[in-house]
């Protein structure tokens, strides 16, 4: 199942994105978070999926991932299983 978190995405790059955690996550989870993409990584919006190039900087995610944390600035998450577009809209 992994851990999930809230952010707002900072920067969008080829194969990763750059997320700020919300205030609402667990103290662990507020932080700068590097979260890669790979063919794994599911990407859901309104439960259906959507590709990766349709995410956008101000954007609301939540962010599922199994396995280590990188203690790095920002923390670097090793395996993202899910990211869900919780905004209303794209």
């Amino acid at each position: 199942p992994g851990q999930t978190f809230y952010a707002t995405v900072t920067e969008v790059w080829d194969d990763a994105l750059l997320v700020q955690g919300l205030e609402v996550n667990d103290i662990n989870h507020r932080g700068a978070f590097t979260v890669p993409v790979g063919e794994e990584t599911e990407i859901l919006w309104r439960y259906e999926p959507m590709p990766f190039s349709e995410l956008r900087p101000g954007q609301t995610l939540s962010v599922t991932y199994t396995g280590a944390v990188q203690e790095s600035d920002p923390a670097g998450l090793t395996r993202v299983t899910m990211l869900q577009l919780l905004d209303d809209e794209k």
